[in-house]
């Protein structure tokens, strides 16, 4: 029975084991903190939430946000040297089907997070849902049950809408004991008017620190550009966190700007991952494959230990490693307070390493210093015996070799096997954690590989897991260039990741979403619209209170749905052709590379023109780029494992706060715009599928023989096709003759075909992008209906070549009813704008706020247009 039980413990997944004796480690650490005794109502016993099921919790910093200018990066220098980073880890969740690491997201039971769909419930509910960040909080483990492993973000008023997302996500991947870490009063509020759990800190920090002078004239949501509010939040997270250790619970917290594709339970529970006390994330723009040499062609080091811990995804592990580390963690923080330029993950990463020995990798744990005793003794103890074979919760593990402990076999003993023997196929796609013992205090770290925990880079611009042929758990929105707003057009421009656009956005005929979201759960109109002294309307039942770029604008506003506008051209190949780009040393200037993306903000400049004169919305068309971006002078064009030529995100070319307010707003919507439509509509109509591609979150099925022995999904494990969607139509075509018109290599499909680059050919818009990671196309109906509109028809016009905006007018009235205009072969000088020089040369200036300066070359900058 004593070995029944004890494994029954470890085959969950937690290898922390009991926790007494973790009150007498000191958790004061050095400098003043400040009292964490603030009286505070918890409202009484809550209901006991379900003991965590996944292998360990994970951190996150809130509303921070990656985005700051970095000063160099360890990859690009012929040193060893570890950079300081902060750890990210992903939070676990059981899952009653197979694992489904980096799989589809899928609705979970709202009852395990506390809430209820039935509205009569929820004030008795939301008694019990908030507990204070003090000593009473602790002494109640904050409401949670022993041992229990906790799925934390922390937020604040201001990433409202980006906090609602993660909260979506969360729910629909099934990560257990969801709890919101806020930090302002009116986080609290927003949380129980939503019955989401909320541990409230806000006693932690000064109201003033966070309310921004009215002279601030930052374009950024949030506080991380005021540095110094962003280093107290930091202080009030960090003091959480140990808190939260303290009390015997795990957590795996993550940043608002993480989005949860799949639990990673089954995969924490895996291998050597099961013994780290500590599992971040990486800053690394390289994937995790081992053998790689020390440098690259262009000079790159693709050593991950070569980059820095990112605290956006960290699990933490109850125990005294964890529990020393945060301890010192947080004495950084507050000894350093005054030095700005360090922000909390600057310290964890500076005392992780502290001490000497930087991260010596291992191939796994040694036994005796994995902490714990009671529970490694149980471990050794049952793997001894040959016929023990222990199951993972009720799901039978025989056949798994990602299992803590199995039915043992001739020459493997579990407690000391590389991971590279134990899932060789996965190991060699850099899909396990590199394994280090950090500094003096030998923590014990589990690095996340790239592919499965992806960065900013690693997902929207390398697309590292993609190739490899597998979906993440999750994604760090790092490494962009616009702020909030630049994450959340990224979120929107890789489908089903940004859950905030009601019908509206989509050109439907209602504002809201018919309480479809995958959280199911709408603005709670008993909360104020007020935010900052100011009123805020609130056109959504999702948008929340924050983020501007998530309600009506004027253009989206009154009782006509949205009209739409898509381009179709090609660019010359010479440009498309990534060889001269590949060829400019470090530091030049790519002028191959700007001359492209010259001529496709030249072709989007046209589309805006039209959009604004004819009141449509522009859907972008794909960025094809031959050069990274990035904030400092690059290697060569490629950064990281990136290959070109590459689809852009729309933040390496234009500045995407303003665009979101250019003309007052509304008149561009994001290039996966037809996909999120389509699953949109899918959730709204209760149907499967999704023809166009992209993240489908919440909407798809999986198939068991999607999912590896360790929880990895594949890339491709999609829903069922369906056409069920109706098109975006009545659909009309806008053709100009003219230069170029009698190739029809463009407007021939809506999507398809392979880029072909070598032989100088013209590469279509958007039909060649096709072959690349990213794309995302048109819909089946749409492509349909856009393919029936041939000559002849009264929704086909055909204008001159050089016609003006007044021309285009007369002649598509009778197709000015359409939903969707499709503008066919828009070469340079197909539009010749007002045909007055003074108009277009006000238009011009109207855009040039919205277009990016080229970072970086030696001597400066050159601008796009």
């Amino acid at each position: 029975l004593a070995l029944v039980a004890a494994a029954a413990v470890c085959a969950r997944g937690w290898y922390a084991g009991s926790t007494d004796g973790i009150d007498s480690v000191d958790t004061e650490p050095s400098g003043n903190v400040g009292s964490l005794t603030r009286e505070f109502n918890t409202l009484g016993d809550e209901k006991v939430p379900t003991e965590e099921k996944f292998g360990t919790p994970k951190e996150t910093h809130g509303d921070l946000e990656r985005d700051e200018l970095r000063p160099s990066r360890a990859e690009d220098v012929a040193s060893s040297r570890t950079k300081t980073v902060t750890p990210t880890n992903n939070p676990v969740t059981p899952n009653p089907e197979p694992g489904i690491h980096g799989a589809p997201l899928r609705e979970s039971d709202e009852s395990e997070i506390g809430e209820k769909k039935d509205a009569s419930k929820k004030t008795q509910h939301s008694k019990n849902i908030v507990h204070a960040v003090d000593e009473a909080g602790r002494a109640a483990r904050f409401g949670f049950p022993k041992n229990a492993a906790l799925s934390a973000t922390f937020a604040t008023i201001d990433v409202v809408d980006m906090l609602h997302n993660w909260h979506n996500h969360a729910v629909g991947a099934g990560l257990p004991n969801i709890v919101v870490i806020a930090l302002d009063e009116k986080i609290v509020q927003w949380c129980v008017g939503k019955n989401i759990r909320v541990l409230d800190a806000s006693a932690l920090i000064d109201v003033d620190t966070l309310t921004k002078p009215t002279d601030d004239k930052s374009v950024f949501i949030g506080h991380r550009e005021r540095k110094h509010v962003f280093n107290k939040i930091g202080i009030v997270k960090t003091t959480a966190l140990l808190a939260l250790l303290n009390a015997g619970l795990d957590v795996l917290i993550s940043d608002v700007d993480v989005v949860w594709l799949n639990s990673p339970a089954k995969y924490f529970k895996s291998g050597q991952a099961k013994n780290a006390k500590v599992l971040v994330s990486s800053d690394c723009v390289f994937g995790f494959e081992p053998g790689r040499a020390a440098f690259d062609k262009f000079g790159q080091a693709p050593d991950p230990r070569n980059a820095e811990f990112n605290t956006g995804v960290l699990l933490l592990r109850r125990g005294r490693q964890s529990v020393d580390l945060v301890n010192r963690w947080l004495g950084s923080q507050v000894e350093f307070a005054d030095q700005v330029d360090m922000n909390d993950q600057s310290h964890f990463n500076k005392v992780i390493h502290e001490g000497g020995g930087g991260r010596e990798a291992v191939d796994f744990y040694p036994n005796d210093v994995v902490g714990d005793d009671d529970v490694v003794d149980a471990l050794k103890e049952s793997s001894s015996r040959d016929d023990q074979v222990v199951t993972d919760d009720d799901e039978s593990s025989n056949d798994s070799l990602d299992v803590t402990l199995r039915k043992k076999e001739p020459g493997i003993d579990p407690l000391r096997t590389p991971d590279a023997q134990l899932f060789p196929d996965e190991y060699k796609k850099g899909l396990r954690p590199r394994l280090y013992v950090c500094g003096a205090n030998k923590t014990f770290v589990a690095l996340l590989p790239t592919g499965l925990f992806s960065n900013g880079h690693t997902f929207f611009v390398s697309h590292v897991g993609e190739r490899s042929g597998v979906a993440p758990f999750a994604v760090h929105n790092t490494y962009q260039y616009s702020g909030t707003a630049g994450k959340i057009a990224r979120f929107r421009e890789n489908g089903g990741m940004w859950t905030m656009d009601g019908g509206r956005y989509f050109g439907e005929d209602t504002d809201d979403n018919d309480d479809k979201s995958i959280s199911n759960v709408g603005v709670d109109k008993s909360l104020s619209n007020v935010v900052d002294g100011k009123n805020i309307p609130v056109h959504y039942k999702g948008s929340g209170l924050g983020d501007t770029e998530n309600r009506a604008t004027p253009n989206e506003a009154g009782s006509n749905p949205k009209k739409f506008l898509y381009l179709r051209y090609d660019i010359p190949g010479h440009l498309a052709d990534p060889m001269n780009s590949l060829k400019t040393p470090k530091g030049n200037t790519p002028f191959t590379h700007l001359g492209l993306i010259t001529y496709q903000v030249n072709r989007i400049r046209d589309g805006l023109l039209l959009a604004t004169e004819l009141n449509r919305t522009l859907i972008l068309p794909p960025l094809l780029c031959t050069c990274d971006r990035w904030f400092n002078l690059l290697p060569n064009c490629t950064q990281g494992d990136l290959r070109v030529p590459f689809l852009c995100p729309t933040d390496h070319v234009f500045l995407i706060g303003p665009l979101d307010t250019f003309d007052g707003g509304g008149r561009y919507a994001e290039r996966a715009f037809f996909a999120n439509r389509e699953t949109f509509l899918a959730k709204r109509l209760g149907v499967f599928g999704n023809s166009s591609g992209g993240i489908q979150a919440g909407i798809t099925e999986n198939s068991g023989d999607s999912v590896d022995v360790n929880g990895v999904a594949s890339a491709h494990a999609a829903g069922k096709q369906s056409s069920a969607v109706p098109a975006l139509g009545p659909v009309a075509k806008l053709v100009f003759d003219g230069p170029g018109s009698s190739t029809k290599k463009s407007s021939d499909s809506s999507g398809g075909g392979v880029a072909d680059t070598n032989k100088k050919q013209p590469f279509a818009i958007p039909g060649d992008t096709a072959s690349l990671p990213g794309f995302s196309g048109v819909d089946s109906a749409t492509s349909n209906a856009i393919a029936s509109v041939k000559t002849g028809s009264p929704r086909y016009v055909r204008v001159k070549f050089g016609s003006t905006v007044g021309d285009i007018k007369r002649n598509i009235q009778f197709a000015a009813d359409a939903k969707l205009l499709i503008v066919d072969n828009l070469a340079p000088n197909a539009l010749a704008g007002f045909g007055d020089d003074k108009k277009n040369e006000r238009f011009h200036e109207k855009l040039l706020p919205i277009i990016h300066e080229w970072c970086c070359r030696k001597n400066g900058t050159v601008g796009h247009l």
